[in-house]
């Protein structure tokens, strides 16, 4: 489960908003001692793809390697190294899709994001099932913004934006 909230988002009729929620419901099967398949579903409030979206994994990581290689398609596939039992950094690539809407002069527009990053990342078991990550990437993207005055839409073309993220991730394995 996550929850983001964008300021800039804020319409001002509803609290929520720029509130975008994201849940993730995941079944893991175990194909050998080294592999597993994954099968879900994933809803994201903010998605220009489907809000609920299937999702079919694959993760191997041989017993006492420091070394897995996970993919969540249509996510994201990343190799993660762990340096220590509590310290790992990992290399990935992932696809995105963010829709938002914001006030025009007169109406509702709707803005979007779609596109795909590559990204570095250092995370730290920080206390039980919660890990700190940093990433730095790399994203590039096509967005469509509003023009409020004129209460209409622009495409633009991809391009590319540095990003820097702190996420604290809760998860049990």
């Amino acid at each position: 489960i996550g929850v983001t909230y964008a300021s800039d988002l804020h319409l001002h009729e509803l609290v929520s908003d720029p509130f975008q929620l994201t849940v993730a419901a995941l079944v893991r099967h175990r194909a050998g001692p080294s592999d597993a398949w994954l099968a879900g579903l994933a809803y994201a409030s903010s998605s220009s793809f489907f809000p609920v979206l299937p999702t079919l994994g694959y993760v191997h990581q041989r017993a006492g390697s420091p070394f897995r290689f996970d993919a969540l398609l249509p996510h994201h596939v990343r190799v993660v190294y762990e340096l220590t039992p509590r310290l790992y950094a990992a290399l990935g690539v992932e696809v995105h899709g963010d829709k938002w809407s914001v006030r025009g002069m007169r109406q509702i527009l709707d803005t979007r994001r779609d596109g795909g990053a590559v990204f570095g990342e250092l995370g730290v078991a920080a206390l039980g099932a919660i890990h700190v990550e940093g990433r730095l990437g790399l994203s590039v993207d096509r967005y469509t913004l509003p023009d409020a005055m004129t209460d209409t839409t622009n495409r633009l073309s991809l391009r590319p934006a540095a990003f820097a993220q702190l996420l604290a991730v809760v998860a049990q394995d």
